[in-house]
């Protein structure tokens, strides 16, 4: 074949080249991406009333990569024990630079039934162990990425 049905068809397939190959550049950058490290790095009790209270959890969130990455949400468990007390999903945009550390702080709302929950274990032990987990949304140059994380600590006396 000679002529214009020559010439769209090779033009096609340099069209669907480029994009295979673009496709194949985003699932390589998507391998290379390593989820940044969460851990818990301070709580502050906001207030506490007659049906419940509030916390600020700050989160440390270190990005080993080297582009920055945008928080666009996190979904978040708080457990003490075994027992959920709280939980919520947070919609906002933080920045995380390339190869650095950020604070994030997260409002967290409970009940005051999960409060006796804590205040029983901590009279009996004089300890809670927590553990947050969830999941952050990360929004990167190849894409959005979901990825899950979990945190635990003590609260002594």
């Amino acid at each position: 074949m000679t002529g214009p049905g020559r010439w769209w068809g090779s033009r096609a397939l340099v069209v669907i080249a480029t994009l295979l190959s673009l496709t194949g550049c985003r699932s390589l950058a998507r391998a290379a991406f390593v989820p940044p490290e969460v851990a818990v790095a301070d709580t502050k009790v906001r207030n506490i009333g007659l049906r419940g209270g509030a916390l600020d959890v700050t989160l440390r969130v270190d990005n080993p990569n080297d582009f920055r990455l945008d928080v666009a949400g996190v979904r978040y468990i708080v457990w003490v024990d075994s027992t959920q007390v709280a939980t919520g999903n947070v919609e906002r945009v933080v920045t995380l630079l390339p190869r650095s550390t950020t604070l994030v702080e997260v409002p967290v709302e409970f009940l005051l039934e999960a409060l006796r929950v804590v205040m029983v274990r901590f009279v009996a032990s004089g300890t809670v162990p927590y553990r947050v987990t969830g999941e952050f949304r990360y929004v990167t140059p190849f894409g959005s990425i979901t990825r899950p994380f979990e945190s635990a600590g003590m609260v002594r006396r």
